[in-house]
């Protein structure tokens, strides 16, 4: 009930920009192209899942920090941003040749139950859903886990390690897109591919909203 309930008084009660504090709307279109205005990002993870992201966590961190505090009218920007990461993703993979005109999954990574408790939505499915674009989301995690902020590159790759299995069924050779909400050292994303892979799906890339990694290279210097 926390997005309806948010998305209600955002149409009767005046918005105010989570970045600049203007009036008018969740996330301003000043901000918007502030935003976009640095390109996307590509990377690569330790795993060798390659990242585009739309927006740089120095720049969005106020906005992604908005949001998942419960601030869901920003889910629509964040949804676009998102949508032009997977466009990228899309694009690299038709130029490599590995897709044609097949349609293509794209699976959100879930939240922990124990952050769905706390937050009342899903914050990648809002986002894609905000953004015009339909999710399969076949993966479940199997374990609790850490929490990431405190640790490492290889702490992080140990506390992700098995941590999703599948709770649905994908056709085998599926080519997937892996969607996600921000990514730092892409732990996360690998674990879930290699989840992915192990049932037979064809693991594009994957795209986020965010790149909070130190090493972000704009994605025409790639």
């Amino acid at each position: 009930m926390r997005p309806m309930i948010s998305g209600l008084l955002d149409l009767v009660v005046p918005s105010v920009c989570v970045r600049c504090d203007a009036d008018g709307s969740a996330l301003c279109r000043t901000c918007v192209d502030e935003l976009d205005r640095s390109g996307l990002v590509r990377r690569g993870t330790a795993g060798g899942t390659a990242v585009f992201s739309a927006w740089r966590w120095e720049d969005a961190a106020s906005v992604m920090q908005a949001y998942k505090a419960g601030q869901t009218p920003c889910a629509r920007a964040l949804g676009d941003a998102l949508h032009r990461a997977v466009d990228a993703v899309v694009a690299e993979a038709r130029e490599r040749g590995d897709i044609g005109a097949e349609q293509i999954a794209l699976v959100p990574i879930p939240s922990s139950a124990r952050s769905y408790r706390r937050r009342g939505f899903h914050p990648v499915e809002l986002m894609a859903k905000r953004g015009g674009m339909p999710v399969v989301p076949v993966l479940r995690h199997t374990r609790r886990v850490a929490d990431q902020r405190g640790l490492g590159r290889r702490d992080r790759a140990a506390n992700m390690a098995g941590a999703f299995a599948l709770r649905g069924v994908l056709r085998p050779g599926c080519p997937v897109i892996l969607i996600d909400d921000v990514v730092t050292t892409g732990a996360t994303l690998d674990a879930a591919a290699t989840t992915l892979r192990a049932s037979g799906a064809r693991v594009l890339g994957a795209a986020t909203a965010v790149s909070a990694d130190r090493d972000d290279t704009p994605a025409n210097d790639r």
